[in-house]
């Protein structure tokens, strides 16, 4: 519902280059993380925001696609 509510928002290409660049940080956060409970922190704020760009590339699809 987020995602939805922020590709309406800022539009599709914005958020689908927000989330690449999300991804990216997130990668190197991991990598970065010195203790258990720093990964741990990260790997549940990283998993709430994984798909953040899903709404944004399925309507992507959808005005790509022929209606049929």
């Amino acid at each position: 519902m987020v995602g939805g509510a922020l590709t309406d928002r800022f539009g599709r290409r914005q958020l689908i280059l927000f989330s690449l660049v999300f991804s990216a940080l997130s990668s190197l956060s991991l990598g970065l993380a010195n203790s258990l409970a720093v990964l741990y922190l990260l790997s549940v704020g990283i998993g709430f925001l994984s798909n953040i760009d899903g709404p944004a590339y399925d309507a992507m699809v959808a005005d790509l696609l022929p209606e049929k």
